[in-house]
């Protein structure tokens, strides 16, 4: 082999070799290039787990102090829960005891009202025994003749009292006047406030005629007792029994009506007569 063939060898070698270096030197700048990339995408990726792990350890915080508040609640709960049944079963306790007292509030009702029938029952016994007594006495006291002065004259300021609040200031009973020749007889006259009140007494108004006769005889009380002028005349008529029509006739006459009663003595006709 020539020596220029050598050379030719050696040279092709060597180009060989270089273009080798020169593929490899390629390579590793790629390869650097890799590196370089993948470094920088670590420490990318490492920044982002570090904030993850912060906000991680955040949230875990987070987490731990709301499971510590939701334990704080389930024990609130629980206790609100016992105090609401202590309550419940104190409710039940009161609405025994209020059931309890119904019941007793109830007998106690029913044996008001068994009361009260029993005492109404002896209020109506009294009250008729009264009036019983009231007749009978007014029988006797009639039979006697002295009806005005043992029934009507004592009973008149009581009644007179309790109907318009009058105090009688003077009264007289079986009153007899004698002028000119005549005589006049009044069974009650009594002065109370600036009226005269003149009571005609039977001992059965029966008759409607007897109501005109007495208030025709008051045409001149006047003149007869010239020391009542200044005070008005109010009609009574006094009797034991009282007919419907009597009663009428002295309402629309404006003449009061007297009768004996349970309460001794009462007007009939009080609130329709004006005195």
């Amino acid at each position: 082999m020539s020596l220029a063939q050598i050379l030719e060898e050696i040279e092709q070698e060597n180009q060989e070799q270089w273009e080798e270096i020169r593929k490899n030197k390629k390579k590793l700048s790629e390869l650097e290039e890799m590196l370089l990339r993948s470094l920088w995408l670590y420490q990318k990726a490492e920044i982002q787990i570090n904030r993850l792990s912060k906000e991680m350890k955040s949230f875990k915080d987070e987490m731990k102090d709301f499971k510590d508040e939701m334990k704080d609640f389930k024990d609130e709960m629980k206790d609100f829960k016992d105090e609401m049944k202590d309550f419940k079963d104190e409710m039940k306790g009161f609405k025994d005891e209020m059931l309890d007292f119904k019941n007793e509030m109830k007998d106690f009702k029913d044996e008001m009202s068994d009361f009260k029938t029993y005492t109404q029952k002896r209020i109506d016994a009294v009250e008729e025994m009264k009036a019983e007594l009231n007749r009978k006495w007014g029988e006797l006291a009639n039979k006697m003749g002295t009806l005005a002065e043992d029934i009507i004259a004592p009973g008149l300021p009581d009644v007179l009292k309790r109907y318009f609040n009058l105090d009688i200031q003077d009264m007289s009973v079986r009153r007899v006047k004698r002028k000119n020749g005549k005589r006049r007889e009044d069974d009650v006259i009594a002065v109370a406030d600036g009226k005269v009140f003149v009571v005609d007494v039977k001992s059965d108004y029966n008759r409607s005629k007897y109501v005109e006769h007495f208030l025709d005889a008051l045409n001149n009380f006047y003149d007869w007792y010239p020391e009542y002028k200044d005070k008005k005349i109010v009609p009574v008529i006094a009797t034991f029994n009282l007919s419907e029509d009597i009663l009428n006739l002295a309402t629309k006459r404006n003449c009061l009506a007297l009768q004996m009663g349970g309460s001794y003595l009462e007007f009939l006709n009080a609130d329709k007569v004006k005195i």
